[in-house]
C-alpha cells in the first residue's frame, strides 16, 4: 500500500461515526439507513461517511435484489489487508530499530559507550558517589 492509500484509509477512519461504522460492518452487511440510526446521524450524513469510506476503498456497496433503492454496504476485505500489511510493515521496522538499540546497548559493559566509561575499566554505576568507586 502506498503511503497515500494508507493515509487516506486512516484518515477515513479517523473519524469515530466512520470508525462505528466499520465495527458495525465487521458484524455483517448493512444498509444505510441501518448504519445512519445505529450511528445517530441522518441519512444524508452516512451518505457522505460512506462515500468517504469507499473512496477510502474500505467499504463496497451493492442494490438489493428486491429493492434497488436499497443499497447493502460491506466491508472490503482488500482495504483492510492493505491497512493491516501496511501497519505490520510498520511494525517491522520499528522492531528492526529496537533490536539495533538493544544489541547497542548490550554491547557495552555498564550501558555506556567504551568511550564513556572512566579510564581504568571502573564499571561504577552512572550516579554512584565517586568515594565508593576510588574505595574510600
Amino acid at each position: 500500500m502506498s503511503d497515500q492509500g494508507a493515509a487516506e484509509r486512516f484518515a477515513a477512519l479517523a473519524d469515530p461515526v466512520r470508525l462505528a461504522t466499520v465495527e458495525v460492518l465487521s458484524r455483517g452487511p448493512a444498509s444505510a439507513g441501518e448504519l445512519a440510526r445505529h450511528a445517530s446521524v441522518s441519512p444524508s450524513v452516512m451518505s457522505r461517511h460512506l462515500r468517504t469510506l469507499q473512496v477510502a476503498g474500505l467499504v463496497t456497496d451493492n442494490r438489493d435484489p428486491h429493492d434497488a433503492r436499497r443499497r447493502v454496504f460491506t466491508l472490503r476485505d482488500d482495504g483492510l489487508v492493505a491497512a493491516r500489511a501496511w501497519m505490520d510493515q510498520v511494525q517491522a521496522q520499528w522492531n528492526e530499530q529496537l533490536a539495533a538499540f538493544r544489541t547497542h546497548v548490550e554491547a557495552t559493559d555498564d550501558g555506556r559507550p567504551a568511550a564513556a566509561r572512566p579510564p581504568g575499566g571502573d564499571t561504577a554505576r552512572l550516579g554512584e558517589p565517586s568515594h565508593r568507586r576510588s574505595g574510600r
